[in-house]
């Protein structure tokens, strides 16, 4: 099973020549194939890598300044069989603010790119966030705890399908926990980007009967086509946090998504948008990865 460990080699990036990195790629879906939905996309890059991986490689070019937001737009499927890389361009470094574009290339193919900004934070002049939404903790009846090898969840149980017959409305809120992660806020922000990417499309399908996330790549075809993410203050994974997902459009083959992320004490520390794809596959395809 993909766990910790694989996630942080995954973040061990490596500078060649100017601004080249060579950077691992990570086997998410290869180590959580039990499903045929996992096994059908075994050798595609997880979205949430890159986003990660843009991350640490903005950490790596300026690590005076922590990241503030990043918006990545995934021109086509990355394969974890093939060598990865990625150019990181440095548009400005600025004294308080700085802006890099991260590029991802396979056989000298840009697979994604990656527009980070990072900053010095400055003194409140304001300051107001979002509400965490009342729910139930961990620890309370109102949710389902389970301890994994990469970081524990706690499911809402009310939110919960049975199966994919059942209908919810598009929202759900999923606590997190990542102890053994190191405190370091690149590390911290890595990881909730790559949280942030994957229960979105699952999230769109729920109210639409007889589809669920279990027909990604067999029935249908479903992928992240650009994701943005804005961190707002420092993250404590070592404490419970909540993701809560939304997904308030879906038509055209497309669905857009948003979430916000709030630390045990309540305050909203990151949110993140999402635009991604479900479309309708031929019956003569067979298993597929995202097709773009």
């Amino acid at each position: 099973m993909f766990g910790l460990d694989e996630f942080l080699a995954g973040l061990d990036v490596t500078r060649g020549d100017q601004d080249r990195f060579r950077v691992p790629t990570m086997n998410y879906y290869g180590s959580n194939s039990a499903s045929a939905v996992s096994s059908a996309v075994s050798d595609v890059i997880a979205g949430g890598q890159l986003l990660a991986q843009a991350v640490q490689l903005a950490h790596e070019v300026q690590p005076d300044k922590p990241a503030r937001s990043l918006h990545a737009v995934f021109a086509r499927t990355g394969r974890v069989s093939q060598p990865l890389e990625a150019a990181v361009q440095t548009v400005n470094d600025g004294r308080s603010i700085g802006t890099l574009v991260v590029t991802f290339i396979q056989q000298d193919r840009p697979v994604a790119t990656a527009t980070v900004m990072t900053h010095r934070p400055d003194e409140d002049v304001i300051r107001h966030g979002s509400p965490m939404p009342d729910l139930p903790q961990p620890g309370q009846a109102g949710v389902q705890q389970v301890e994994g090898p990469f970081y524990d969840s706690g499911v809402v149980v009310h939110q919960q399908l049975s199966g994919p017959d059942d209908v919810a409305t598009a929202e759900l809120a999923t606590w997190v926990r990542c102890p053994k992660l190191p405190s370091d806020q690149h590390l911290q922000q890595a990881l909730v980007a790559f949280m942030s990417n994957f229960p979105l499309v699952s999230v769109a399908m729920r109210p639409h009967p007889g589809l669920s996330v279990d027909q990604s790549h067999l029935k249908v075809s479903t992928g992240v086509l650009g994701h943005t993410m804005s961190f707002h203050d420092d993250l404590d994974l070592s404490e419970w946090t909540l993701i809560n997902y939304d997904a308030p459009n879906a038509g055209r083959g497309r669905f857009f998504g948003h979430g916000e992320v709030f630390n045990s004490g309540g305050e909203h520390v990151a949110s993140f948008v999402q635009d991604g794809l479900i479309r309708s596959l031929p019956d003569t395809s067979g298993p597929t990865g995202s097709r773009l």
